[in-house]
């Protein structure tokens, strides 16, 4: 089983510098000579290192969740901060991400138990056109679909059937629904704390070049 783990609140401390991150490894270099002076000023020069360090580790490891799961980086930043800002791990988000999509995964290959889980809430696995939909909005019809159920006894079961134990816990961020994760979505924007996808991109290939 992939390391799920990524902890976001690194993300919301980092992500401006994130943002400074260009289309090449050059790009990279230069933006942290710019923050060099204020933040060596703050942290100095071995903490300013540690503080590289991180930066690269957090992209990276957002960027392999982000493909392993199936979900875009800027969807899994706004999951993952709800997650946080109810007091839930990161940690419990991907897990019950990865939950999902292994759920979505044997629905579509046919097992009965799972069609009609999806079913019963009237959530669909394909377009009109017949195409597969994204995790993306397969996970925000079914936060959707919780939100409308009024008893809390079966919003639990749902939860549990569809996003394993890790769904129990984050019962309270599920019962937004597509409005609240939406909401958190633009709160940690208007913050700066989505980390861009050609930044995570940017760090990933800077990485890979230094290893």
């Amino acid at each position: 089983m992939p390391d799920l783990n990524v902890n976001i609140k690194a993300t919301d401390k980092t992500s401006k510098a994130f943002t400074a991150v260009k289309g090449n490894v050059n790009g990279l270099k230069g933006s942290f000579t710019k923050m060099m002076g204020p933040l060596t000023a703050i942290v100095g020069v071995a903490g300013l290192a540690g503080m590289a360090r991180e930066l690269l580790s957090v992209g990276d490891r957002m960027g392999k969740v982000s493909a392993q799961l199936g979900i875009g980086t800027g969807a899994l930043q706004t999951y993952q901060f709800a997650a946080e800002q109810a007091g839930v791990s990161s940690n419990s988000m991907n897990t019950a991400l990865q939950k999902l999509t292994r759920n979505i995964g044997e629905a579509k290959d046919g097992t009965l138990a799972q069609q009609e889980a999806f079913d019963a809430l009237d959530v669909s696995l394909t377009n009109t056109d017949g195409s597969a939909r994204d995790v993306e909005s397969i996970f925000l019809d079914v936060t959707e679909a919780i939100k409308n159920t009024k008893d809390v006894t079966e919003k639990a079961r749902i939860a549990s059937d569809l996003f394993g134990r890790s769904g129990v816990e984050l019962l309270v961020v599920l019962d937004e629904g597509k409005e609240g994760f939406k909401t958190m979505g633009d709160e940690l924007k208007s913050l700066g704390g989505i980390m861009s996808q050609e930044g995570i991109d940017n760090i990933q290939q800077f990485n890979d070049r230094m290893n």
